[in-house]
């Protein structure tokens, strides 16, 4: 007869292969607290389960021991819900347990030095205590998914300065992207603070949910932010009368 065998009888080296297809840090955990054994808690110890990592809602600073330079992708996941039709969240206030803290943002920028690509998903963030100035400076890649913003200030402000993203690529030279899908909570002086001290070329892709700002290589002075600001504008109006009124008009060059 041909006994079972279980996984802790397997070599780490073979746990973590089939750790690898957790999908995120709380699976893996949870996985590993299941077996309740050394080998099983070794295994998540391996650097390559980390290296792109997903991590939260809860409790997301308790991943942050497994997290350092070998990390180049994470993701931090948050409890928003955005409503099926309107695309906005479900709620207006959020728990401050429930909101991305300054302290997370911090412990990923300490211990992630080579952190490449960060993607907030779903997360209620206060833009009064986590600036982008605490992100990484290492970041080429910023993603904001289905978020919401709280503390954001007047929204019908014009003014560039009362965005979080003013100055962004100051804060973040090495930025090569910075991406919005389903963000409800953007405003035209959002659109401006991006181009806010930018140096490079910039250019804007506006789909059906969300915008991609990519900079590149090239000088860009003030009168060149002067007229990307409109351009930009230009082609943001005309995606929203697109999608009001379906025309077929070709968007501004």
């Amino acid at each position: 007869m041909v006994r079972p065998v279980c996984l802790t009888s397997l070599p780490v080296v073979c746990i973590v292969r089939v750790f690898a297809h957790c999908s995120g840090g709380r699976d893996l955990l949870n996985t590993a607290a299941a077996f309740g054994h050394p080998k099983a808690w070794e295994a998540v110890e391996e650097r390559s389960l980390w290296r792109e990592a997903v991590i939260g809602p809860e409790h997301p600073r308790r991943f942050a021991k497994y997290l350092g330079p070998h990390t180049t992708a994470l993701t931090i996941r948050g409890f928003v819900r955005l409503g099926a039709k309107t695309l906005r969240p479900v709620r207006a206030s959020w728990e401050p347990a429930e909101q991305l803290t300054a302290a997370v943002v911090e412990a990923v920028r300490l211990r992630c030095p080579a952190l490449a690509s960060l993607t907030l998903h779903s997360c209620a963030i206060d833009v009064t205590r986590v600036r982008l100035s605490l992100f990484p400076r290492s970041l080429l890649h910023l993603h904001l998914h289905s978020c919401a913003l709280v503390n954001q200030g007047d929204p019908s402000s014009q003014a560039a300065t009362s965005s979080p993203f003013h100055n962004i690529k100051r804060h973040l030279p090495l930025l090569a992207t910075l991406a919005f899908t389903r963000a409800a909570f953007l405003r035209p002086a959002d659109n401006t603070a991006v181009l806010a001290g930018c140096r490079v070329e910039v250019a804007l892709e506006v789909a059906e949910e969300g915008r991609v700002y990519t900079f590149t290589e090239g000088e860009l002075g003030r009168g060149g932010r002067r007229n990307k600001g409109k351009q930009f504008r230009d082609l943001l109006d005309f995606h929203h009368t697109k999608r009001s009124h379906n025309t077929r008009a070709l968007p501004p060059v």
